[in-house]
């Protein structure tokens, strides 16, 4: 959970290891600063605290506090002044840019939060319902395709199949195949106008579907060994990029995996 934090750490770390030389007493000043404003930060968070509590004894605890805010803040203060052309420069330079970009984090995560928020009026799930329509883009007749359209069947009992063809394709003998195989599946055939899958089915949401509530259902294969993972087969990826970009699209991902044994396609766990 905390992995790209602790990586972001250290990779730090090596940078100012590196940057110093392996000097270590140049970083001590730097050391000094950073500990001196946190506990700078945190007593004046704790006045805080105590003015808001206002429990028993609160003023002389938060005069404590400030006191013990006002002393590191000035050691801060006067240990950057001394050292500042020695490393200081870059404390003074990273904190505010970590304090903004922490604050970009919190405001992130609130508006997520704020648009997840269910209002105070009880919902009722039936009347929700699944979307109105449910789109599966195929390249082809093939097992893919199949276990896409399994999986939209399950949201809605007549999903349809989307396919983007080439400009000046001949889409006769995949309109043959397909309606053999699936006759009762809707099949929507357009044109490539984009030079990209994604773009062109963005394009056809925003267009013929933009007064619906849409669904897409985006297959792809999970590679089987680590040898597959070279090979590039992100196309769904691609495709399911530029949906949640360029449309209002739902996009359910679906990842399958090839069984390298008795090559079946089965759902990913």
């Amino acid at each position: 959970m905390y992995r790209y934090g602790v990586l972001t750490l250290g990779i730090a770390a090596g940078v100012l290891l590196i940057g110093s030389g392996g000097n270590m007493n140049a970083l001590v000043p730097l050391f000094a600063i950073g500990v001196f404003v946190g506990f700078t930060v945190a007593q004046v968070g704790m006045v805080r605290h105590w003015r808001a509590e206002r429990t028993s004894g609160w003023a002389w605890r938060a005069a404590l506090n400030g006191f013990g805010a006002l002393l590191t803040a000035v050691a801060a203060l006067v240990t950057t002044a001394m050292k500042f052309t020695e490393g200081a420069w870059l404390i003074v330079l990273a904190l505010p840019l970590l304090v903004a970009g922490m604050q970009r984090v919190r405001a992130a995560y609130e508006h997520i939060g704020d648009r997840l928020t269910l209002g105070p009026d009880c919902v009722d799930p039936r009347v929700i319902g699944s979307p109105a329509i449910v789109l599966v883009p195929v390249s082809g007749v093939s097992e893919l395709s199949r276990m896409a359209l399994s999986a939209a069947v399950t949201m809605t009992p007549a999903p349809v199949t989307i396919r983007v063809c080439h400009p000046h394709e001949s889409t006769a003998d995949f309109t043959r195949q397909w309606q053999a195989r699936y006759p009762y599946t809707e099949l929507i055939l357009i044109e490539d106008t984009d030079n990209s899958v994604g773009l062109s089915l963005a394009r056809y949401i925003r267009t013929h579907l933009a007064a619906d509530r849409v669904s897409v259902v985006v297959a792809t294969i999970e590679p089987a060994t680590r040898w597959h993972r070279l090979l590039p087969t992100h196309r769904a990826d691609e495709i399911a990029h530029a949906l949640r970009k360029h449309s209002d699209a739902m996009v359910c991902q679906i990842a399958f995996r090839i069984d390298p044994a008795h090559r079946d396609l089965s759902p990913r766990a």
